[in-house]
């Protein structure tokens, strides 16, 4: 801590002025000073403007989620039972681009690591770009066009897995950046 006597005029300011005094003192001892200076006067203009807003929204119940309904465990190939994600956007403006990001916070498959991990250790959910190629958890994807996303998400297991029966689930963060 720094003191200063009753001289001082930053002695008015109390601890205010000790702190930063203290932080001077410290970027100052830390700083290494030119031989010579130059400055150069720099302007900077800018219009800020209101950006594109988008709203993300689910099935008619307003809910993003994915019923599979029954599945039998041997017909689990992560083809069957493939089920759209009912997931799209409505924006104002007119955004460039769109970037999404699914994360989990349960984590990835034990037995694949791009696959969201469930309740079941040898069942996972693979998530599918609109081109049906598979989206990796915490990949970030970009998209141009706004409405229906058409992302998908089907059933995957474990090779040669013999799962239980029963409920299972998972979630997912879904993350969109407006651009």
């Amino acid at each position: 801590m720094i003191k200063f006597s009753k001289q001082s005029p930053l002695h008015r300011w109390g601890k205010a002025a000790s702190r930063y005094a203290a932080c001077v003192a410290v970027c100052m001892a830390c700083s290494v000073q030119p031989a010579l200076a130059v400055g150069q006067l720099v302007t900077v203009k800018a219009t800020v403007v209101d950006g594109p807003r988008c709203t993300i929204m689910g099935n008619a119940s307003g809910y993003i989620e994915v019923l599979f309904g029954e599945m039998r465990t041997d017909m689990i190939d992560g083809v069957n039972y493939k089920k759209p994600i009912p997931v799209s956007l409505n924006c104002s403006g007119n955004p460039s681009s769109l970037r999404f990001k699914f994360t989990s916070a349960g984590g990835a498959a034990m037995f694949d690591p791009t696959v969201l991990a469930t309740n079941f250790s040898d069942l996972g959910v693979r998530l599918l770009k609109p081109d049906s190629t598979q989206l990796n958890l915490n990949e970030v994807f970009e998209v141009g066009a706004v409405g229906a996303l058409n992302f998908m998400a089907v059933p995957v297991k474990k090779t040669g897995a013999n799962l239980p029966t029963g409920n299972f689930g998972t979630s997912v963060v879904l993350t969109v950046e407006v651009l």
